[in-house]
């Protein structure tokens, strides 16, 4: 950042957190006073010495006080609403802005998927949240609403994102194997036995993992674009090879609506890597859901060998 992006910086989270942080118990005293003192003098200027006028004018500039404090109120409960919601969703946007982001080849990030993703986000979520009459403002003022998306949303998630890359030893340059090599460690500080296989020969599976009686095997896919079917369908095949309880496909990007088909039908495990440390929760619901569904199924009469 330059020194004048540093400025624009502190200058609009200042005025994010002062409206955010507004007292409103003595405002409307405060602005009810300030305006009629106002108009009263504009009045006394202008030669105005009749009581019915000063009174008048005492009238609007109580009204114009009480109108700019009901203004302050909208627009303070918009922006605790929108960090509200933001801090709900903050897991889920962090990890959207990891599947999205991508680094190119001089090191910048591109980021025009990511805002696609904030402006559905806004869409979805934020202003479905909010009145008509705080609807209609943050249409009028669309440059004030964008600095608070900025303070409340953009830059708490790029940080989140960077600090969690860095937690985890996550380097968007590292190549293939590194990434396999990556996930294994990630995985073995969360108490798996995890190994890289070959990279020949691997049969559909870069890492094997084992823990409490699970063996799970992933495809670790280092992309900068979605990644398809064909993971989903090694994945799959690995599994059975290796006679493991669960298949996983891990990469730092996002996965194609085909690919997610897919994995459903399967049983195939999609993750972003920064999932990976609930890995062991991930699969152990799974088991859990199908138990049950089991259950169900036999209570039901549909289980062979087993009659209603």
């Amino acid at each position: 950042m330059s020194v004048s992006d540093d400025l624009s910086v502190a200058i609009d989270t200042a005025h994010i957190n002062m409206i955010l942080n507004s007292k409103n118990s003595n405002s409307p005293i405060y602005i009810s006073v300030f305006a009629t003192l106002t108009i009263c003098f504009v009045g006394y200027l202008l030669g105005a010495n009749s009581l019915w006028l000063h009174l008048f004018m005492v009238i609007v500039g109580a009204v114009l006080g009480l109108k700019l404090w009901f203004a302050q109120i909208e627009e303070r409960n918009i922006y605790m609403n929108m960090h509200s919601s933001i801090k709900k969703q903050m897991n889920a946007l962090v990890r959207q802005r990891q599947m999205l982001v991508r680094i190119d080849a001089y090191g910048n990030e591109i980021t025009d998927k990511w805002h696609k993703e904030v402006a559905r986000f806004v869409d979805s979520v934020l202003l479905p949240g909010m009145s008509k009459s705080e609807r209609a403002r943050v249409q009028a003022d669309q440059v004030t609403f964008n600095r608070a998306l900025n303070v409340l949303l953009i830059w708490p998630v790029a940080d989140e994102a960077k600090r969690r890359n860095v937690g985890n030893g996550f380097d968007p340059t590292m190549n293939a194997r590194e990434f396999e090599a990556h996930c294994a460690r990630v995985l073995q500080s969360h108490g798996w036995q995890a190994t890289t296989t070959a990279a020949t020969g691997d049969q559909g599976a870069d890492v094997i993992a084992e823990k409490k009686g699970h063996r799970v095997v992933l495809q670790a896919k280092l992309y900068n674009s979605p990644v398809g079917n064909k993971a989903v369908q090694e994945a799959h095949s690995a599994k059975f090879h290796y006679k493991a309880s669960a298949a996983v496909v891990v990469t730092n990007s996002s996965f194609t609506a085909s690919a997610q088909q897919l994995a459903q039908s399967t049983g195939v495990h999609l993750l972003h890597h920064s999932e990976l440390p609930e890995l062991e929760m991930t699969i152990t619901d799974t088991d859990d859901a199908a138990q049950e569904l089991s259950h169900k199924l036999a209570l039901a009469g549909f289980m062979p060998g087993i009659s209603r």
